[in-house]
């Protein structure tokens, strides 16, 4: 035997309570921001389900088989709102993945009319209502199953949706446990009212539809913790909300048994405090929970600064030590010149020493320069106040910019007995798009390298070693889907395997490079792999001790973003 409460079905009124929490959620939902579309669809989900329970209450509660008739068609078309509101909900919960084409806009909008359409009209869907030794009947056609199908694609799309944000490597932790809530929540709830309000029903079991809806509160509940965005730090505010709801459901029915009228007044009344006593509640877990948010943002940022204090006080470190090692070879041979002038030595030389001596002196000077231009680039670099030219970016032919380069080097390859040249082939590749400035310094600067690093029959005054062993520089373009790659081969002397990773950090050398040639920053390879990264390309060595190197850079053919160094160099 079923009870009642003034005449009403408790399961009946469990509805009602089901829907008042639904429809209260979904207010609090837009109370919050009613302006954010993420709010606006969870509103729709709750409201829609305040409709779905209270028209399941409605239709078991009237005795009147064409009033419940009309109820079961409001809780039908509440359900398809479930289904369409949770859908468009999944995309931008909790942040949005992607752009849905307005093809399928129109596409799903038309299903879902179609839908409506089956579940109103007159004898189509629904068939008839009577009377059954449990309760009211609803006799359902075949048309039933296109609603099922409708509904479990909604579930199968939102579900999907949040699996396929879920593995996003872009997502945050936070994102994460957002999602976790949400499709648990919805999870448990959709077994639930599928079962029985849409599974039981196609298999013609309706004893059981009123279930269905008792689960939303746990759904409700996983939403609103996920959506206000109350994290990890804030679960104190879920309780609270949970608990503040449990009492007031309590205290409703607590009224809703008095025996006398005295005795509702008196509980109802109790009632409102309770309300209002659960309001003040939340407010001041609320505000609690914002102070303590603002203490940990600001907690972060200074970890963050003290993190990049401990950067900006390595990098001190690092140019202190390169300052030290790397400027004081190209100073020593200025000062020993210049002091052989002072003193009137270099006159008692014969000529052509004495001009092998003012070489250096130039050279060194030179060299000195540009050691110096390095560590002011790098610098600026790492600098978010650093100002470059504006170039816009163009289409640049990759051949002849390599082949410019080339024509650069032919004076030094020569004097070292080196064969510089590009390999040439029958087809033409498409042109790459970028700035022409920095990739022509990237360029030049890997060619640089490998002439540097690579012995040969020939010296010069930059030199260490040489070797009965021709130097062979060789530079190929190929293309790879939507990209362009250049390729420059050496037979040089290698890069040893575990150094590899680290050569594009600042202040950072081959140890064997070291030995061969003594003035270099450290910084070419950093100043390379900024300009590539910021035309969206990449940048990576192979090579093998001994045998050689070789720099591939990838950049993109056709790019439909703004190339600009300066805001990359800004925001890496």
């Amino acid at each position: 035997m079923i009870t009642t409460i003034f005449n009403i079905d408790i399961r009946d009124l469990v509805l009602m309570l089901v829907a008042f929490s639904n429809f209260a959620l979904g207010l609090f939902a837009l109370w919050q921001n009613k302006k954010e579309k993420i709010n606006i669809y969870f509103a729709l989900v709750a409201l829609a389900t305040t409709l779905w329970a209270f028209g399941l209450a409605m239709f078991s509660w009237t005795s009147n088989l064409y009033t419940a008739l009309i109820w079961a068609k409001i809780y039908y078309l509440a359900a398809i709102m479930i289904g369409a509101s949770f859908l468009s909900f999944s995309f931008l919960f909790p942040y949005k993945r992607y752009q849905i084409t307005n093809f399928y806009k129109l596409l799903f909008f038309l299903f879902t009319i179609s839908i409506v359409i089956i579940s109103v009209w007159p004898g189509l869907m629904i068939k008839e209502v009577n009377f059954a030794d449990w309760g009211k009947n609803v006799n359902l056609s075949w048309f039933y199953a296109f609603y099922v199908i409708y509904f479990t694609i909604c579930m199968i799309g939102a579900f999907g949706n949040f699996i396929l944000k879920y593995i996003d490597k872009t997502v945050s932790k936070i994102q994460k446990k957002q999602i976790q809530y949400v499709f648990v929540g919805y999870i448990l709830a959709a077994i639930w009212g599928t079962t029985f309000n849409l599974f039981l029903p196609l298999m013609g079991n309706y004893k059981f539809i009123w279930v269905g809806p008792y689960f939303t509160l746990v759904l409700i509940g996983f939403l609103t913790y996920a959506i206000f965005k109350h994290h990890l730090m804030n679960i104190k505010v879920i309780a609270t909300e949970i608990f503040s709801a449990l009492i007031v459901i309590i205290s409703l029915i607590n009224a809703l048994l008095s025996q006398s009228r005295e005795e509702f007044f008196l509980k109802f009344g109790l009632f409102i405090a309770v309300i209002i006593f659960s309001v003040l509640l939340i407010r001041g877990v609320l505000k609690e929970v914002r102070i303590r948010e603002q203490i940990a943002k600001m907690a972060r940022k200074l970890k963050k600064a003290n993190v990049e204090l401990q950067k900006l006080d390595k990098a001190k470190s690092e140019f202190i030590s390169i300052a030290s090692h790397q400027l004081r070879t190209p100073v020593s041979v200025i000062k020993g010149v210049s002091s052989m002038m002072i003193e009137g030595d270099l006159d008692n030389l014969p000529i052509e020493k004495k001009k092998r001596f003012i070489k250096s002196l130039w050279e060194k000077s030179c060299k000195l320069e540009n050691i110096i231009d390095d560590i002011l680039n790098a610098t600026e670099m790492s600098n978010s106040k650093y100002k470059v030219k504006e170039e816009k970016a163009e289409l640049i032919n990759s051949e002849e910019l390599i082949e410019k380069i080339i024509n650069d080097f032919q004076s030094i390859t020569q004097g070292r007995g080196i064969d510089l040249f590009l390999e040439k082939s029958s087809k033409k590749f498409p042109k790459i798009y970028g700035q022409r400035q920095y990739l022509q310094e990237a360029l030049s600067n890997l060619i640089d390298n490998a002439i540097k690093y690579t012995p040969s029959f020939g010296m010069d005054s930059e030199t260490r070693s040489k070797r009965n062993k021709k130097g062979i520089i060789s530079i190929s373009i190929t293309k790879k889907e939507n990209n362009v790659i250049i390729s420059i081969k050496d037979n040089g002397i290698g890069i040893p395997k575990e150094e590899i990773p680290n050569l594009f950090k600042k202040f950072t050398r081959g140890s064997n490079a070291r030995d061969m040639y003594t003035d270099g920053s450290g910084l070419g390879l950093f100043v390379v792999k900024e300009i590539i990264e910021g035309h969206y390309g990449k940048v990576w060595i192979e090579s093998k001790l001994d045998k050689g190197t070789t720099f591939f850079v990838s950049l993109p053919v056709y790019s439909f973003k703004e190339i600009n160094i300066k805001e990359h160099i800004i925001n890496d």
